[in-house]
């Protein structure tokens, strides 16, 4: 156990001090950073990935006895790997759950997005842009973003590839738990000769078995506030600050089914109040349902779309219910329609299966029949 720690501490001593060196003889390495600092404030994850990554990198590199100009460059470019996803949309890159087919899609530009933003820089750095751009491709051609063979990916580009992996599966995520240093290797070890070059492998196994799971960075720059505003923006609509759609789901999907009442209810002309009232007037009218709602507890809540709300209660609040949309009725001065169904009498296999329901039951209690729609409606109120 002595000589592991010392061993460990041996390996880090080595590579702070080579870090040290590297970011002294390259001065330019500052400016690029700061733009990995402005991606840091968005998404305060990448600073400490990146960090962690690079250091990781740099131990295996020098395992390997790379050393001066090329351990520098492979240093920089795994603290870098990351900084094309400063173009990847804020409510992907900071999304707290799991990614649909689609916005993985996007996510997986961010190696060309830092090529792109680099590029100019080829001349000088040649090494970091390929690890920028390479550093998820595989050896076995199946890696992203142009599904390259092992004759396309540098040694120095896998370096990272591991590193990158490694951090990725053993740090915490909003939507998954770390995996441990033994699970991690385990799954390093398995893509050996499919994702990284065996000789790398059996490197960065030792190695980052003997350093283990590094903590550098993981404390959040920002403010606990920032960060819980940032949660809340996912999780909670901003309008009326009841639960978004997917986080009803969630509520629904705990819930036991007796004694309760889904119910959807809908404002109707929300659209016709934003545009002679004003859309000011149209988001108060939303953030007052959401407060009365919020204030009575009688049950949960969200916004799905528009003016349309869903909401679960138990039995004995439906009058509670009821009451409450005759008082936000007549206060906000606009119609709402409501449709109410008791669970017992509701079959259905999936959430968006009820919704269904639900919206077809509205649709069949409008109370607004007009023939010409808004047209007609804002023709009246010039009138």
């Amino acid at each position: 156990m002595v000589k592991q720690l010392n061993a460990k501490e041996n390996l880090l001593k080595r590579a702070f001090e080579e870090s040290y060196r590297i970011k002294k003889e390259n001065p330019w390495f500052k400016s690029l950073s700061l733009l990995l600092k402005a991606l840091s404030i968005r998404d305060t994850y990448t600073e400490g990935h990146s960090n962690r990554v690079a250091v990781y990198s740099l131990l295996i590199a020098q395992a390997l006895g790379i050393t001066g100009e090329e351990l520098s460059r492979i240093y920089i470019g795994a603290f870098l790997h990351d900084i094309g996803k400063i173009g990847i949309p804020d409510a992907i890159l900071l999304k707290p759950t799991a990614l649909t087919p689609v916005e993985r899609e996007l996510v997986k530009k961010h190696p060309i997005l830092g090529f792109e933003l680099l590029k100019e820089k080829k001349e000088k750095i040649p090494r970091i842009l390929d690890i920028i751009l390479k550093h998820h491709e595989r050896i076995d051609g199946k890696g992203y973003p142009y599904g390259m063979n092992y004759r396309e990916i540098p040694v120095y580009v896998n370096i990272v590839s591991i590193a990158d992996v490694f951090d990725a599966i053993t740090t915490e995520r909003p939507y998954r738990e770390a995996l441990s240093l033994e699970t991690a290797l385990n799954i390093i070890e398995n893509d050996k000769g499919k994702a990284f070059y065996p000789e790398v492998t059996d490197v960065a196994t030792k190695i980052l078995e003997t350093v283990g799971i590094l903590d550098i960075g993981k404390d959040s720059s920002l403010t606990e506030d920032l960060e819980k505003f940032r949660k809340e923006a996912f999780f909670r609509d901003l309008v009326t600050g009841l639960p978004v759609f997917s986080r009803w789901k969630e509520i629904l999907f705990f819930l036991p089914k007796k004694s309760l009442y889904y119910t959807a209810f809908d404002v109707k002309g929300l659209l016709f109040v934003n545009l002679t009232r004003g859309w000011e007037e149209g988001d108060r009218v939303l953030s007052e349902i959401g407060s009365e709602i919020r204030k009575r507890k009688i049950g949960n809540f969200c916004r799905l779309s528009g003016g349309t709300f869903l909401g679960i209660l138990h039995d004995k609040k439906v009058p509670l219910f009821h009451e409450m949309l005759l008082t936000l009725s007549s206060r906000l001065k606009v119609t709402i329609d409501s449709a109410i169904l008791n669970s017992s009498e509701v079959k259905y296999t999936s959430v968006e299966e009820l919704v269904a329901i639900l919206v077809k039951r509205l649709k069949e209690k409008k109370s607004l029949k007009t023939k010409g729609g808004i047209e007609k409606l804002l023709r009246k109120s010039r009138s």
